[in-house]
């Protein structure tokens, strides 16, 4: 039996990766949490919880988890940017310690396609890993420094990195509903980037097998199901499951009018030159002056008001979409997003192509459309006198 541990346990991908792990036959799964309110969550979760700081690379933390195969790192901690920062770095360090203190340990950390430019709107900016945002930003010095740690012989370190996962309980899952009973969602390119999903079912598996076969590879890999699926097929998935009208495909003519107008380019490139001069010190700089994008906008200032809402496009809802704007189309800016870069470790791992969650759970897709058509209604009702 391989003991696999899950860091970040009680985080959103943390906490169902470790149910998923703990169902499956021939493991036994660790949920690692820093504090007793995380172990509280997690144990009404169904989950065993193992408070460990590794920040703190003590005995007593190290020695918590002497017994454990493989370790999957799903925490990241963001906020203020130097305690951020130095928390994460001393997670790793702390990580790194438990890879190299015996043999055959397996590390995997989970990263994501943010670590790359946003879109292809600006090629030279893909697959160039120059993050705009700062969880990008935060995911990429992570990866950065374990690319340059020293492995103990015989032990591995993965890097994963996931462009949308998604599940019974994932955000994703609640976005793709939202965005297909939102009239207003267009597919630009015609819907045919990829959009590199992966269901926390398969990802469970990846792990398990990477857990199982000692000779699979270590280092940077891309973790998305094959086929990969366009946004056009996830989305015609979703719809038929709920039962609307499919989301509309824009040409690329038409996806040209939406690409970002001068003054949102000018923004990312000052952003991304402050992050490279300062080392990581404005890693926000970018996401802060684009959040007043949409303030701009509304000032009726020039710029295009589709443009200020794709970019602020946030779970489903455009956070000015509640105003009278006249809005055409919200194309949010990930559609645009190539394939993600290197070695797929679905592939890799010579995993068969399951049926696509999406599709044998249409059923858990028509209950989140009904929860999110209901809500409204209720808001209505509570505001009535």
């Amino acid at each position: 039996m391989k003991t696999i541990g899950v860091v970040g346990a009680s985080g959103q991908i943390g906490c169902e990766l470790a149910q998923e792990l703990a169902r499956r036959p021939g493991v036994k799964c660790v949920a690692f949490c820093r504090n007793g309110v995380s172990a509280a969550f997690l144990k009404l979760q169904g989950l065993e919880p193992t408070i460990v700081d590794l920040a703190g690379r003590t005995p007593e933390a190290l020695a918590k988890m002497t017994d454990v195969d493989v370790v999957v790192n799903c925490a990241l901690e963001t906020g203020d940017i130097g305690t951020a920062t130095a928390r994460n770095r001393a997670l790793l360090v702390g990580l790194l310690a438990w890879l190299n203190a015996a043999p055959n340990r397996t590390l995997i950390h989970l990263s994501t396609i943010s670590v790359f430019g946003m879109s292809l709107t600006y090629p030279n900016y893909w697959p160039a890993e120059r993050p705009f945002g700062g969880y990008g930003a935060y995911k990429k010095a992570g990866d950065d420094f374990l690319r340059r740690a020293r492995i103990a012989h015989g032990n591995r370190l993965g890097i994963w990195r996931i462009g949308a996962a998604y599940g019974e309980n994932q955000f994703a899952t609640r976005d793709f509903v939202g965005m297909a009973l939102d009239q207003r969602i267009a597919l630009p390119l015609e819907g045919a980037q990829p959009a590199n999903l992966i269901s926390i079912e398969l990802m469970a598996a990846c792990v398990c097998r990477f857990a199982e076969d000692p000779a699979l590879p270590g280092g940077v890999m891309s973790i998305h199901e094959e086929p990969n699926l366009t946004w056009a097929q996830t989305f015609d998935i979703v719809a038929d499951s709920i039962g609307v009208t499919r989301r509309r495909r824009l040409t690329k003519e038409e996806s040209a009018t939406y690409q970002p107008a001068p003054p949102a380019g000018l923004v990312r490139i000052v952003g991304a030159m402050a992050r490279r001069a300062a080392g990581g010190m404005f890693a926000d700089l970018s996401d802060w002056l684009r959040a007043s994008e949409a303030a701009r906008a509304m000032a009726k200032l020039p710029m295009s008001v589709e443009t200020a809402l794709r970019f602020r496009y946030d779970r489903g809802k455009a956070r000015a979409g509640a105003l009278d704007v006249g809005v055409r189309w919200i194309v949010p800016d990930y559609f645009y997003r190539g394939a993600l870069p290197g070695p797929n470790i679905f592939n890799v791992a010579h995993l068969d192509a399951p049926v696509s969650w999406l599709v044998s759970h249409s059923g858990r897709l028509a209950e989140i459309a009904r929860e999110m058509r209901a809500a409204p209604e209720r808001s209505k009702v509570a505001a009535k006198p």
